[in-house]
């Protein structure tokens, strides 16, 4: 059934200027996505950002068909880049990502458990 497939909602704070970031929303939106379907191992489609915000670069992202995208995300990026497309080829680090669980907190996307990398 459609109610059943698993979705992540994940923000990550990146190490990369807002400014920039939002300077092509189009070009960083396709980059980013790129880069999260890459490491997640699924399709670009799955993964859509909701939103990017100030405060270095705070995107808020969908991965449909994972449930656990966040804590994966974490786990293989502890100390290593998250992004690499979205900076022409060099990396960008996380300071953190934030795993959102709407079906635990009534699908308020702000409400966050804040996981320091």
């Amino acid at each position: 059934p459609p109610g059943d497939t698993p979705v992540s909602r994940v923000s990550v704070t990146l190490e990369l200027d807002y400014a920039r970031a939002v300077a092509d929303r189009a070009k960083f939106d396709a980059a980013f996505t790129s880069d999260v379907a890459s490491s997640l191992g699924v399709e670009h489609a799955a993964v859509r950002v909701v939103s990017v915000g100030a405060g270095s670069t705070v995107v808020l992202f969908e991965v449909v068909g994972e449930a656990d995208a966040g804590r994966r995300l974490r786990e293989a990026f502890s100390t290593a880049a998250l992004a690499e497309q979205i900076n022409g080829g060099v990396p960008v680090g996380s300071s953190a990502i934030a795993i959102l669980d709407p079906a635990v907190r009534g699908g308020d996307a702000t409400a966050a458990a804040e996981v320091e990398a």
